[in-house]
């Protein structure tokens, strides 16, 4: 076991190398374990890199970027309910904005990130078509330490009147995925809302980045789970790989990898 935990901290780095995720939501029954089989449950780890490249929330034209790196532990009821808690860290964050017709790039701190959810496997055929669906909540400290306007760059110590923020984000999603042995690819519509704000004081005026809302709430996902078969390990389908895109409310991309006990 202690070199299987460790196999998986180098994958999860790894896809460093290579910001929140849906993710299968019928994954509660994608993968095996053993700890907790007899009680219908399983418990599951996993690490996730997640990178926001666009976000759009309505403020003149603003858009909000950041990279999170992730580890979740989970927990599945009766191969089809999944809870899940996620800690991680929130770097690269970014927030461009227009005010006053001058052109804004707040940077932040990287930051602490938290987020939980639950999905579900709400019907599946014999075929191995499922239908299901999620919800997640993720936030995040937002501790201002530049600002660019229009290439003047100002640094935290010279401004005034600094007031940091957070980012918050809500997201409920429903899918459909097709099983098929090791590879299981799904796609669904998810509806999201985002805040970000932070102000600041700067040449004696006050600028309030803050985007209340995200522009557009409706996006789509695509996804692909891999469970490879660990036979000389003797675990079965014990492992998932995951990579999956999000598009029109924002541009975003992730990938995973989790161990069911």
């Amino acid at each position: 076991m202690r070199y299987l935990l460790a196999i998986l901290m180098v994958l999860g780095i790894a896809g460093m190398a290579y910001a929140a995720p849906v993710g299968l939501t019928s994954e509660a029954d994608l993968t095996e374990g053993e700890l907790l089989a007899e009680n219908e449950m399983g418990v599951t780890i996993g690490f996730i890199y997640d990178a926001i490249e666009e976000r759009a929330v309505s403020i003149d034209t603003g858009e909000f970027g950041m990279q999170a790196f992730l580890a979740r532990i989970g927990l599945s009821l009766m191969d089809r309910f999944n809870l899940y808690v996620d800690i991680g860290q929130a770097s690269d964050m970014e927030y461009i904005f227009v005010d006053k017709g001058e052109k804004h790039t707040v940077s932040f701190d990287d930051e602490l990130i938290w987020g939980v959810g639950a999905n579900a496997l709400i019907y599946r055929w014999d075929n191995g078509l499922e239908v299901g669906a999620g919800a997640s909540y993720r936030q995040a400290d937002m501790t201002l330490e530049s600002v660019d306007i229009d290439g003047a760059i100002s640094q935290r110590t010279d401004l005034t009147a600094v007031s940091d923020g957070e980012f918050k984000e809500y997201q409920a999603a429903i899918e459909v995925a097709w099983k098929n042995d090791v590879l299981t690819p799904y796609a669904g519509i998810k509806f999201s809302d985002v805040e970000v704000d932070a102000k600041f004081t700067e040449g004696g005026q006050e600028r309030d980045a803050a985007g209340k809302n995200a522009d557009e709430n409706v996006g789509v996902f695509v996804g692909l789970a891999i469970t490879p078969t660990l036979e000389a390990l003797d675990k079965g389908k014990s492992i998932a790989l995951n990579i999956e895109g999000r598009f029109i409310d924002e541009e975003a991309v992730s990938v995973g990898i989790s161990y069911k006990f």
